[in-house]
């Protein structure tokens, strides 16, 4: 889990945008897009 947390974290500071939609099964998906 902190691995993953971590990861986001490194993620947003280099300027991703992270998004985490939530599917009908209750599986969490992160979604990281860069703009620019």
């Amino acid at each position: 889990m902190y691995a993953r947390e971590n990861t986001i974290y490194q993620l947003l500071a280099q300027g991703f945008e992270i998004e985490s939609q939530t599917e009908n099964d209750g599986t969490i998906k992160i979604v990281a897009g860069k703009w620019g």
